[in-house]
């Protein structure tokens, strides 16, 4: 009997002792992240504020054309006879860019040249005539101008055949092909001066009247820039497009931004030097107020500011930030005012 009590003393301390070992073997209930940042502090990047050259500008975008262009239309109807140059091709103004036949109808280029050379040929011989003492000066003046009225007529109909480039610059289109049928008033081809490139953009009535002559601009194009200025600003809004028409320039001696290409054009409307502002990213708003998140000694502080001019990156802080202040880069989504902060940076 004393032996049973023996062994059922011995089991039921093992059973205590497994008990005991089974609670201790249990897991701790596992933390909230918000329990975590109320211990550890919500993870946080930051940065110093410092004070900055703060530019307001606006971007749009337009097509570039050359300051000067022009394009040549067919005064004859004929087959083009040779075309002498390529699109792309720099020609000097009076370079022949086309030819149609001498013999066209409408030119009378041979008919006229046959006249004359007829006439100079009298015209020589009658001035020997007129030295001799043959004829008076009033017929000698009359031949001679009766050869520049046909020499007018000539240089008219060389025009006809001869299409010439009406400026120095570069062929940007050539609208016809060798051997091809034209009538009178088709284009024929178009010469552009692309050394500098102008541009027309929209301004709204928000932003005109910080638009004016001679501000600065910069055009980008694929990965090419070139700096320019406003020319021209409207002083009435167009009633269709609700904007003012700006005319911008650009100078474009390499020839970087190609004519008829689409252009981002941001103007430069005005420069404020020594300021604190804020990307537009770290901006709030909350009840029609502006704020932003500041680490003030590891404290998260939801810092209301008043906001001044506004760029397409940035916003000017006129009040409620100062330089050293340490703003709030990274996690600020998820920090409270009053929330613990563990800086990572």
């Amino acid at each position: 009997m004393k032996k049973i009590n023996i062994l059922l003393i011995i089991l039921v301390l093992a059973l205590i002792t497994i008990t005991g070992c089974a609670k201790k073997e249990e897991k701790a209930p596992a933390k909230s992240m918000e329990d975590i940042y109320r211990e550890e502090g919500v993870p946080v990047e930051v940065q110093p504020i410092g004070r900055v050259d703060f530019i307001k500008s606006r971007t749009y975008f337009s097509t570039m054309e050359g300051v000067k262009e022009t394009t040549q239309i067919s005064k004859v109807a004929d087959k083009i006879d040779a075309i002498l140059y390529h699109v792309g091709d720099y020609v000097e103004k009076d370079a022949v860019v086309m030819r149609f036949p001498e013999t066209n109808a409408m030119a009378q280029y041979i008919q006229v040249k046959t006249q004359y050379d007829n006439a100079i040929v009298t015209l020589n011989r009658m001035q020997k005539v007129y030295e001799e003492g043959g004829i008076s000066k009033q017929d000698l003046d009359q031949l001679s101008t009766q050869v520049k009225v046909l020499e007018a007529t000539l240089d008219n109909g060389l025009a006809m055949v001869e299409v010439k480039a009406p400026i120095s610059g570069i062929i940007t289109d050539i609208a016809k092909r060798e051997s091809d049928r034209v009538f009178p008033d088709d284009v024929l081809f178009t010469v552009s001066e692309l050394s500098r490139l102008k541009a027309v953009i929209w301004v709204n009535e928000d932003d005109i009247k910080s638009v004016k002559k001679g501000i600065p601009a910069e055009a980008t194009w694929q990965d090419s820039r070139i700096k320019g200025k406003v020319t021209a600003v409207a002083v009435s809004m167009n009633p269709e497009r609700k904007a003012f028409r700006t005319e911008v320039e650009f100078d474009n001696p390499e020839y970087l931004v190609k004519g008829g290409v689409t252009s981002e054009i941001k103007l430069t409307l005005s420069t404020q030097k020594n300021i604190v502002a804020l990307d537009r990213a770290f901006v709030n708003t909350a009840d029609n107020k502006y704020f932003t998140w500041i680490n003030n000694n590891g404290i998260a502080e939801k810092r209301f500011i008043t906001i001044g001019t506004v760029n397409d990156l940035q916003v000017e802080v006129r009040q409620g930030l100062s330089a050293g202040d340490f703003l709030i880069t990274k996690g600020y989504n998820r920090v409270k005012d009053g929330s613990k902060l563990k800086v990572l940076n």
